[in-house]
């Protein structure tokens, strides 16, 4: 569970039988892969979690959406401002609450990493 980890000097990532990440949290919240000057982290809060996560999936500009609870976690260009999604969201009939920049979380970290992994094996097996 990513809540307990929180609590950890130090958290492994093991993906499919392999160890692909071994750091204090600090350190694996701020890897490149995770923490891209290009890029930032998003949260969420709405009513209609399956809507609006099929919503934005469906944006272009959304790298990755994940559902987390009454909240989805969004990675977007650094330059995407929250109002201009907010803008965009007054014309659908989506309940979102609030929008606003978060430091990715453990369980982001370990999507991310596995994502990451998942595309790297991919890449490996079509060699």
């Amino acid at each position: 569970y990513m809540d307990e980890a929180e609590r950890c000097n130090s958290v492994g990532y093991i993906y499919q039988s392999n160890l692909i990440a071994l750091g204090k949290i600090d350190e694996l919240r701020n890897l490149p892969v995770v923490t891209d000057a290009r890029k930032k982290h998003l949260e969420v809060s709405c009513e209609q979690i399956m809507p609006t996560f099929q919503y934005f999936k469906s944006k272009n500009y959304v790298d990755d959406v994940t559902i987390f609870g009454r909240t989805l976690h969004l990675v977007v260009p650094a330059e995407m401002s929250t109002e201009t999604i907010q803008n965009e969201l007054a014309n659908t009939s989506l309940d979102v609450t609030d929008i606003r920049q978060i430091r990715p979380s453990l369980e982001d970290v370990f999507v991310t990493l596995s994502e990451r992994e998942e595309a790297r094996r991919m890449t490996a097996n079509m060699l």
